[in-house]
This record gives C-alpha cells, structure tokens and sequence, in this order.
C-alpha cells in the first residue's frame, strides 16, 4: 500500500517538436512529434505553451489520473539531446523543469546532450540525484 504512494520514476527525451517519455517502473513509453512546434531555430523548448501542453498530453497516456483531483507523483530525469550548442542557458532549463512540475513531478533533474541512456542508466543516474540532493 505504501509504494502507491512512492513517485513514480520518469525519463523525458526532448529532441526538436519531439518527445519520448519513459515510465522506469514498469518499462512503457510513447514517442511522438509534436503537431504544433514548440521548437524555433534558436530554442528547442521556444514556444512554452504548447511544449508544456503536449508535454502534459503524453505524460497524462502514461501516468493516468485517478479520478478528477488525485495524480501520482513523479521524479523526473530530463535529457535534452538536440540544441544544446554551448549548454543550455538558465532560462532553458528552467523552462523544462518548469514544465515538467506543472505535470506532477515533485523533482526534476536535468541532464544536456550525449546518448539516450537506457533504463539501468536512468534509474541509476536518478537515484544519484536524489542521493546528493539529501
């Protein structure tokens, strides 16, 4: 009963009006393109209303309600792959983080460029996070 109530662990890959999410826990994910551009040539999160609504979208396939007030927590590794150039700037990360705690994260962390990780990998650098952060 108790683990109903543990965050559930999240891997998000955001690439250019694309996103992949990942459920750790129980191996699912969805991957899709994004019908409205949230990317510019500039900025891969540009357009914050729309990346943060089809963000919530497939986070929501995923992670489904229970009932109209209570969703599951969550604890979020974010992977920006693509238009990391020099790093991403403080506003770019914030905006992701941003995003990601209005869809019920209770942390976020924040990873640019490189390979997707796998599972293990994910699952590990997540519980590293959370290690540090105590």
């Amino acid at each position: 009963m108790l683990s109903f109530f543990k965050p559930i662990p999240i891997y998000i890959l955001f690439y250019i009006d694309k996103i992949k999410v990942y459920r750790l826990d129980n191996g699912l994910f969805i991957e899709r393109n994004a019908v409205i551009p949230f990317s510019n040539s500039k900025i891969l999160f540009a357009n914050f209303t729309e990346g943060e609504r089809f963000l919530s979208s497939l986070i929501s396939e995923l992670v489904p309600r229970l009932g109209s007030f209570f969703s599951r927590s969550l604890i979020v590794l974010a992977h920006q792959i693509e238009m990391i150039n020099e790093g991403l700037s403080q506003v770019e990360e914030r905006a992701l983080i941003d995003a990601i705690r209005h869809s019920s994260a209770v942390d976020v962390f924040v990873i640019e460029g490189g390979n997707e990780l796998t599972k293990d990998q994910a699952l590990q650098k997540l519980k590293m996070y959370q290690e540090t952060k105590q």
